[in-house]
């Protein structure tokens, strides 16, 4: 039987920043998906400025520039017929995922094509059953394994709500603004990218799913969306241990970040000789100071962005103020 030192569950972004910084730390990693890159995905297509950063410690900022990354310095967002625009501190950057996820496979020297079918512990840390496109079952051990395996992850549960992910790209250019609405029954955003086009991406109700297929051909759909972890006993990062709310443009920020953070935090644990459910904790534990807070505000928003009445009240009243919806987003991007 083959063995690794860690064995990723998924090798998109959060799964491809952990093989990055564990093979920096000088570790045996393993990162297989199912998937082949570059490949589509619903996704909103903005890095942040945090994002941004964290691209650039993992070394691959210049990549992305030279792919046609577009840069974005701004945000305009509109309620109805109030409209706040909001100057980045630094820029964030709009690009494909099919460029970004090509970008960080190529550096983490992912295994495309292969399915892990199952995981369980032994005596030495893991062994994984993993499937490769001809249908051969390879049994693989490991001392940590990461669940970098998405919403849709089998070792790792969330609970579901009842929004939907929308998407499409179109021909254009939507200058260096990201374009953020919300509408009855969902919200969402546009965003420049590679190639003269935008991207356009949504998060809505199960019952307006028909009125975007009829009206946006070629659009993609995923859905439900799952924001809260149920607590489990592998190491999840990015959507599998739980989305932060689309709205704040933090999405690949989080899956980015909690890779990095990951990463870290194995290749300390092993280096001291600590045990899986140690090192797992002191992964939760950072996470937590560095999202939690994030999370928590993002999650009273969308609260509030479920009852459009009062939403579109609040922000007429902060739209008076242009301070506070600035320094509420700045504190997340930042």
């Amino acid at each position: 039987m083959t063995t690794h030192d860690v064995i990723v569950i998924g090798g998109s972004l959060a799964g491809a920043a952990a093989a990055i910084e564990l093979r920096r730390a000088g570790l045996d990693v393993a990162v297989f998906d199912r998937d082949r890159f570059p490949r589509r995905k619903v996704c909103g297509e903005f890095l942040s400025p945090g994002a941004v950063r964290t691209l650039e410690k993992l070394g691959v900022g210049e990549r992305l520039s030279s792919a046609g990354a577009v840069e974005i310095d701004r945000a305009r967002i509109v309620v109805g017929s109030r409209t706040v625009e909001i100057p980045f501190e630094s820029p964030g950057l709009g690009v494909s995922r099919q460029v970004l996820d090509g970008v960080l496979a190529e550096r983490s020297g992912v295994v495309e094509g292969h399915s892990v079918e199952g995981a369980r512990p032994d005596r030495s840390g893991f062994r994984l059953r993993v499937v490769d496109p001809d249908g051969r079952v390879l049994e693989l051990g490991c001392r940590a394994v990461v669940d970098a395996a998405g919403r849709r992850s089998r070792f790792s549960r969330r609970r579901s709500s009842a929004q939907y992910g929308v998407q499409f790209h179109e021909a254009g250019d939507n200058g260096s603004i990201l374009d953020f609405r919300f509408f009855a029954g969902g919200y969402g955003g546009t965003v420049s990218v590679e190639g003269g086009r935008r991207n356009s991406c949504f998060l809505v109700d199960k019952e307006r799913l028909a009125a975007f297929r009829e009206q946006k051909e070629g659009c993609v759909v995923t859905g439900p969306i799952g924001y809260e972890r149920v607590s489990g006993k592998y190491l999840s990062i990015g959507d599998a241990s739980g989305m932060i709310d689309p709205f704040c443009g933090e999405g690949m920020r989080h899956a980015l970040d909690s890779g990095r953070v990951a990463g870290c935090a194995i290749a300390d644990g092993l280096a001291r000789g600590k045990a899986y459910e140690e090192i797992r904790r002191s992964y939760e534990r950072e996470w937590n100071a560095r999202w939690r807070r994030r999370r928590e505000s993002a999650s009273r928003m969308r609260r509030l962005v479920e009852h459009p009445t009062a939403f579109a009240a609040a922000f007429v009243v902060a739209s008076l103020f242009p301070s506070l919806p600035t320094s509420f987003l700045r504190n997340l991007w930042k």
